[in-house]
């Protein structure tokens, strides 16, 4: 399946469907998620009380010795 961007508004829809009665398989299918997905949802408002996760800044490759965020670029 292709990554997509799905909304805050979305993720916690798909929590409400399941604390209010209908089965994870039903709300995959409805909803078109993965049963994985709405797992990392729950975990997240679990640990985090939201299902978006906090920002982490270090992400990705470190830069190089030879950068200087103060350089201009002529």
């Amino acid at each position: 399946m292709v990554n997509r961007h799905i909304s805050e508004d979305f993720k916690v829809r798909a929590l409400w469907l399941l604390d209010n009665g209908y089965m994870t398989e039903e709300v995959c299918d409805i909803l078109g998620v993965s049963q994985r997905s709405i797992g990392c949802w729950r975990a997240n408002v679990r640990n985090y009380g939201s299902v978006i996760p906090p920002h982490v800044p270090l992400q990705g490759r470190p830069r190089g010795s030879q950068w200087n965020p103060n350089r201009v670029c002529t």
